[in-house]
C-alpha cells in the first residue's frame, strides 16, 4: 500500500493521457512520462524515458525476481545498441515503468514516483511561487535535461549532476561560491548503474588537475593543466576532434570540451574499472572506438587486481580496437 506522502505526491501530479498535448522534447505539468512513452530532443539526438540496463539478468533483477528500471537519457539516432549517458534514479530503481511516472509536480520540481506512488527521485530545488505553472522540463540536443520557467530561467539541469558520462559542453569542476561539485561516478557494474567505488573530480585543494578516487583514496591524477593539455595525458595532443578548455576564476574551476565537427558523436566515460576513457562513435563500424584511456594499465588503478596482475590497455587506437560500454534494453 502506498504511503500517505506518496499518495499525496501522486495526486499532486496531474496526468493527461493524450501524447499530443505537449511538445515531443518537453514534459509539462499536466503530462507525464510512463511506460514506453519518451521525449526526444528537437533534432533527434537524445531520448529520455524508462530503460532496463542490458547484461546479466541476475544483476538487472532484484532478489524477489522483479526487474529494475531506470529513468535515463540515451542517444536516439546513429548509436546502437542503446547507450545511456545519464541516469536519474541510480540507486532507486522501479519495478514497473507502466505504473511509474516522471512528471512536473505542483511545486515545480521534476519527480519520479514508483509503482505504488512513492517518491524515488526529485530534482529537489526550491522554486519560488505557489505553483508549477510555467515550469517545464526540456530535453536539449546536447543531451542536457533542463527544468526551466517559461521565461527561460533555468532552475535545474542534468548537466550539473552527471553520472558516469561526460558529454561535450558539460562542465566538470567546482562552483567556488556554492561548493557544488560536478564529478563523475562509475556504475557498480556494466549492468548496474548504482554508484560504484570510483569517481572523477577536480582537485578540491585548488590545483588544475583531476583525480580519480577509489572511495576516498586517490588512484590516478591527470597532472596539471599547461594551457594545452593535462601533463599526465599526452594523448590529448594526438587528435584534432576536440577543443579543450580549463577555466579557473573567483567563481569556479572547471574543465570542458567541444567538438570541432558537430556531426561527430563522442563522450568521456568513467569505466567500472576506474579508467577514464574518451570514445568516438564510428558509423562505418557501428561501434565505439577508444581514443585514449587513463591509466594505461589496469594495475595502475587502485584495487583493480592483485600484486602480480597487470594488463596493458591500448591507448591511441585504430579501427580494430572498439569498446562496448553501458548498453540498455
Amino acid at each position: 500500500m502506498a504511503s500517505s506522502a506518496g499518495q499525496l505526491l501522486l495526486m499532486s501530479v496531474a496526468i493527461l493521457g493524450s501524447a499530443g498535448c505537449f511538445a515531443s522534447d518537453t514534459i509539462i505539468p499536466n503530462s507525464a512520462i510512463s511506460g514506453s512513452r519518451t521525449v526526444v530532443s528537437t533534432g533527434g539526438n537524445f531520448e529520455l524515458g524508462f530503460f532496463r540496463p542490458a547484461g546479466d539478468s541476475n544483476t538487472a533483477s532484484s532478489s524477489d525476481g522483479s526487474n529494475h528500471y531506470y529513468v535515463g537519457i540515451w542517444y536516439k539516432k546513429a548509436v546502437s545498441p542503446c547507450t545511456p549517458v545519464w541516469v536519474a534514479n541510480r540507486a532507486a530503481p522501479v519495478s514497473d515503468p507502466a505504473s511509474s511516472q516522471l512528471a512536473v509536480a505542483v511545486d515545480g520540481n521534476l519527480v519520479l514516483t514508483n509503482e505504488v506512488g512513492e517518491l524515488v527521485w526529485s530534482s529537489n530545488v526550491v522554486i519560488s511561487g505557489s505553483s508549477s505553472n510555467g515550469t517545464v522540463a526540456v530535453l536539449l540536443d546536447s543531451g542536457n535535461l533542463v527544468l526551466r520557467r517559461d521565461d527561460g530561467e533555468v532552475l535545474w539541469q542534468s548537466a550539473e549532476h552527471p553520472t558516469d558520462t561526460w558529454l561535450p559542453g558539460v562542465r566538470l569542476g567546482m562552483n567556488k561560491i556554492t561548493g557544488h561539485v560536478q564529478a563523475l561516478t562509475c556504475w557498480r557494474s556494466s549492468s548496474d548503474p548504482v554508484p560504484g567505488v570510483y569517481s572523477l573530480g577536480i582537485d578540491p585543494n585548488g590545483t588544475s588537475q583531476f583525480f580519480t578516487y577509489w572511495n576516498t583514496t586517490v588512484s590516478w591524477s591527470s597532472g596539471e593543466w599547461n594551457d594545452n593539455i593535462f601533463a599526465g595525458v599526452p594523448e590529448m595532443t594526438s587528435h584534432y576532434f576536440y577543443n579543450f578548455e580549463f577555466v579557473s576564476n573567483a567563481n569556479a574551476s572547471y574543465f570542458d570540451y567541444s567538438l570541432q565537427d558537430p556531426t561527430v558523436i563522442s563522450r568521456f566515460v568513467l569505466d567500472v574499472s576506474g579508467q577514464v576513457r574518451q570514445l568516438i562513435w564510428v558509423p562505418s563500424a557501428n561501434e565505439w572506438m577508444i581514443i585514449w584511456a587513463e591509466p594505461h594499465q589496469l594495475c595502475d588503478v587502485y584495487a583493480v587486481c592483485g600484486a602480480f596482475c597487470c594488463f596493458d590497455l591500448f591507448v591511441i587506437v585504430s579501427n580494430e580496437h572498439v569498446s562496448h560500454l553501458g548498453a540498455c534494453r
